[in-house]
């Protein structure tokens, strides 16, 4: 079944082409046709162009710093995971191993350490964070809706309303707060040590007139990259490396090295990006293939395709494999998170940029997605054969929707 905004488009399933555009300054996104499917990504980070892109990117880039990012990972991340653990136990197999939802698990411990991210002020019981969860499974939505087979059928509705509440009952609050701190900090009354150094706080520092609507879109962004992105990116990783080790059992021994878990990582993501990115041409265009691209056109870059291009990964580029060797320049990722001026500023808090050697220090920021990975093999999670990998149905984007895993908890005392 066709997706009706996507009709007519030109695909660019090369690697070569499509690295060509998005480095192009003759290509320009489809501000129209993407924000009439997602009206939330409207005047965010990943929707402007130019200078106004420039200056956004630049305020926000020293929130991925290492240290921060570090600091998020060790004090929040490996903690909320720990707490999750404990809470999602439920029931066991004959051999005691606990049954867990991954996705369940690696988004409720993502949350704690992208409300800190952004700066939002949680409530202490446990409701705040299940109606929170709520909203994200709506913004996630809006980043799905626009590949949907289906008409969408009221569903930008749904996730717009969603939005004002979040905004309502707890955007609002933080940003208040955040407001008054910096106005505090502008008359004297405190020192710059005791702003937050978080997302709102830098929005409300640098965004021209301090907008609430664009730095409520620009947190849904975020949200959206930090935790349904790298869910998936985690449980993508272990359904893989689980095949691998079935295939090449002396490797089950590196579950412990960072650079080999690390490039498995990096696999996981090119075999399954965001089915695509659109680019419209400035002026008429011949790439160096010498295909003609009209003024006006707009064009899909295939991101899946373009990821599994036999010429750039290799004749078996439609499988996994972590030991991969690729062409000087060529990401491991391929164009997963894209490239140039626009690629994905929170990559870093995803995954490294590049490959880590095998003594790489777990201390360190080494990404959300790596230390999740890692975190389920020290627990020797196994995929639960009695309740095997469910995918997504009737979305052009490739999504687990359901994916069990035992894991081996440690006893108390």
């Amino acid at each position: 079944m066709p997706i009706t905004w996507l009709s007519g488009l030109t695909r660019i399933t090369s690697y070569d082409e499509a690295m060509e555009i998005v480095l192009s300054r003759h290509f320009r996104q489809d501000k129209e046709r993407e924000l009439a499917a997602n009206p939330l990504k409207a005047d965010t980070l990943v929707m402007l162009y130019g200078a106004n892109h420039t200056q956004r990117r630049r305020f926000e880039s020293p929130l991925f710093a290492r240290p921060i990012l570090g600091r998020l990972e060790v004090e929040v991340l490996d903690r909320s995971l720990a707490t999750q653990l404990r809470e999602l136990e439920t029931s066991t197999d004959s051999f005691g191993r606990v049954r867990i939802d991954l996705l369940t698990l690696a988004r409720r411990s993502l949350l704690a350490m992208t409300v800190s991210f952004i700066g939002l002020d949680p409530e202490p019981d446990r409701g705040w964070w299940d109606q929170l969860a709520q909203y994200l499974d709506k913004f996630g939505l809006a980043t799905v809706l626009p590949f949907k087979f289906d008409a969408m059928s009221g569903e930008i509705e749904d996730v717009t309303a969603a939005a004002s509440d979040f905004r309502l009952k707890m955007f609002e609050p933080a940003w208040e707060r955040r407001r008054q701190l910096l106005g505090d900090y502008e008359q004297g009354r405190i020192p710059e040590e005791e702003l937050p150094r978080d997302l709102l706080t830098t929005l409300l520092r640098h965004l021209p007139d301090r907008n609430p609507d664009i730095a409520l879109r620009e947190t849904i962004l975020f949200f959206n990259g930090s935790i349904d992105n790298v869910t998936q990116a985690a449980a993508n990783t272990i359904l893989h490396l689980n095949e691998w080790f079935a295939e090449h059992p002396a490797d089950r021994d590196r579950v412990t090295d960072l650079g080999f878990l690390q490039a498995a990582v990096f696999e996981a993501l090119r075999l399954h990006p965001t089915p695509g990115l659109f680019r419209t041409s400035n002026t008429e265009v011949v790439l160096s293939t010498g295909r003609p691209i009209a003024l006006g056109e707009t064009v899909m870059l295939d991101l899946p395709a373009a990821n599994r291009d036999p010429s750039v990964f290799g004749p078996n580029a439609n499988t996994f494999d972590p030991f991969r060797v690729l062409p000087i320049g060529v990401k491991r990722y391929g164009l997963s998170f894209g490239a140039a001026a626009h690629k994905c500023i929170g990559q870093p808090m995803a995954t490294s940029h590049d490959l880590l050697t095998s003594d790489a220090a777990e201390a360190d920021a080494i990404g959300s997605v790596l230390r999740i990975v890692l975190r389920m093999f020290a627990l020797d999670v196994a995929i639960d054969v009695e309740h095997p990998p469910r995918w997504r149905e009737g979305f052009l984007q490739e999504r687990l929707s359901s994916f069990q895993v035992l894991l081996t908890l440690p006893r108390a005392g």
